[in-house]
């Protein structure tokens, strides 16, 4: 059930950050949530909707548009969702109840925002579904690496090993300048397998002109993230794992050196969340696992969107490092239960 554990880990984390609640995977209302950000995740796929590469089709009749019932359901569904998101949230603002959040402080503000109920849900529903599972892949991308190429995890384990101990405490934000390597890997999980393949689309809003090409508003851009972070042009040896090749002043700034964030002034707005969110897990699951492939099963590295969230992505074999890791895992689930 690691894959349970993954999915609760980042949906917790910007669920906590968005509306100051966390997840339980038992939770219905959850569950409905990771169903929209499904469907929000095929229809990203290009092709998925023609009328989006192929806007005069929305010049047509309604009753033509094929695609429309298939749209409208699908919004009424998620608008559902999210607005009971933002009732609950409400209700505990009344009675004083709710934690400090991204929500809590924009409703507060709501004075200064020209922005009705409908447009302000799917504002949090935009940045829960842009912050899980995107933390989610990224994290399972790295436990894949973690079983195929083991040279890495010798070195990444080193230096944790040196600054936390033989299983006497998890890694910590506090302890990120002293594990270089560990933020090298977070870089190199980011750019390994981008997990927004094909980028995302953006439309000029007026014309525009670039090197001496001409381009009317309307005009659909995007870029090619895949290509780029497997072109051995820009990376040596781009299919496999080297989080060496991160090793440079650039070492902090989570921008530098792949595209998994966006590009441009459209870059990810929340960055830094994603990029604490894979350090982080990353860190503690190297100083307490072991993670190997199953014989005659091997991962498949080119299959990496892993959208579903009701089955494991790959097979793998995950056992704890040793009866020191359990004893300690055991112990900080005891803390953080009765904290």
């Amino acid at each position: 059930m690691w894959w349970r554990a993954n999915q609760q880990f980042a949906n917790s984390v910007i669920l906590s950050v968005v509306l100051g609640r966390s997840s339980d995977m038992n939770d219905p209302t959850l569950a409905e949530l990771f169903d929209t950000a499904q469907a929000f995740l095929r229809n990203l796929n290009p092709g998925a909707n023609l009328v989006d590469m192929f806007h005069w089709l929305a010049s047509l009749p309604k009753w033509i548009q094929w695609w429309r019932p298939y749209g409208l359901a699908q919004y009424e569904k998620t608008k559902k969702v999210y607005l009971r998101e933002l009732d609950t949230l409400r209700k505990k603002m009344d009675d004083g109840t709710a934690n400090p959040c991204f929500a809590v402080d924009y409703i507060q503000a709501k004075g200064d925002i020209d922005a009705n109920d409908h447009e302000t849900v799917f504002v949090f529903g935009t940045l829960m579904e842009a912050g899980s599972d995107t933390s989610r892949v990224a994290i399972g991308q790295g436990i894949a690496a973690a079983a195929i190429y083991g040279d890495w995890v010798k070195k990444a384990r080193e230096e944790l090993d040196a600054v936390c101990g033989d299983a006497e405490r998890l890694p910590e934000f506090r302890d990120r300048d002293r594990l270089p390597y560990l933020s090298a890997v977070t870089k190199e999980i980011l750019r390994w397998r981008p997990f927004i393949q094909s980028g995302m689309a953006r439309e000029l809003i007026q014309d525009d002109e670039y090197e001496g090409y001409k381009f009317p508003a309307g005009t659909v851009f995007t870029w090619n993230p895949w290509a780029i972070a497997l072109n051995p042009k820009e990376y040596e040896d781009p299919l496999t794992f080297k989080p060496e090749r991160f090793l440079d002043e650039h070492l902090r700034s989570p921008l530098k050196g792949h595209w998994s964030f966006g590009a441009g002034r459209r870059v990810c707005s929340g960055y830094n969340i994603g990029d604490m969110n894979v350090w982080i897990a990353t860190a503690r699951l190297l100083y307490c696992f072991d993670f190997e492939q199953i014989p005659g099963t091997p991962i498949d590295t080119f299959n990496t969107i892993w959208e579903s969230h009701t089955e494991p992505a790959f097979p793998i074999n995950i056992k704890p490092r040793s009866q020191k890791h359990v004893l300690l895992i055991d112990r900080m689930c005891t803390e953080i239960a009765h904290s």
